[in-house]
């Protein structure tokens, strides 16, 4: 009998000690812990979210909570004076371009909306202004060159384009030679 509960105690803490090996580290109140062995490849701290894999929060922002409201689906919301989409699962968009109200956007890896600058998506330029909306048709000046946009938003390059009866030739950076 002492043998078998030797046996049984023994078995009880190899178990503790591997599910504790496997995943080391308690919750804190930030909802994340440390992985001091990177078991995770996700670095030595990452987040546990409900029943959601562990991962990071960019920019503090988790991308499986909308706030716990079921309001933010398919909207900007801003936070800290940044702006984020919201998907129709309530999840926060990351690196892609996102089309609202006839406007196109872009939102970076952190799911941060891109504004004044120019963005380069599938090997092709667009620039987003101020208010992070795609320029199309346009004329756009960045460090006192200036550049121009066609009507899908792509930067033209290495040509020359009739724009208001006028040729303007333009390198093979996008830069217009004859402004």
């Amino acid at each position: 009998m002492k043998k078998m509960l030797c046996i049984v105690i023994s078995m009880v803490f190899a178990i503790g000690l591997f599910v504790a090996n496997a995943h080391p580290g308690r919750i804190d109140a930030n909802g994340g812990h440390r992985d001091t062995e990177n078991k995770s490849g996700l670095g030595s701290y990452h987040y546990h979210c409900g029943d959601n894999p562990a991962h990071l929060h960019a920019n503090g922002v988790c991308p499986y909570n909308s706030n716990s409201s079921s309001s933010n689906k398919n909207k900007w919301v801003q936070k800290n004076s940044k702006w984020y989409y919201y998907d129709s699962y309530g999840k926060i968009k990351t690196n892609a371009w996102i089309k609202t109200k006839g406007s196109w956007y872009y939102v970076d890896s952190s799911g941060v909306m891109k504004t004044n600058t120019w963005i380069k998506s599938s090997g092709i330029w667009y620039y987003v202004n101020k208010e992070g909306i795609m320029k199309t048709n346009s004329w756009v000046k960045t460090s006192g060159k200036w550049y121009y946009v066609d009507s899908s938003g792509k930067m033209i390059s290495n040509t020359t384009k009739k724009i208001k009866n006028m040729n303007y030739k333009f390198d093979k950076n996008g830069v217009c030679t004859n402004p």
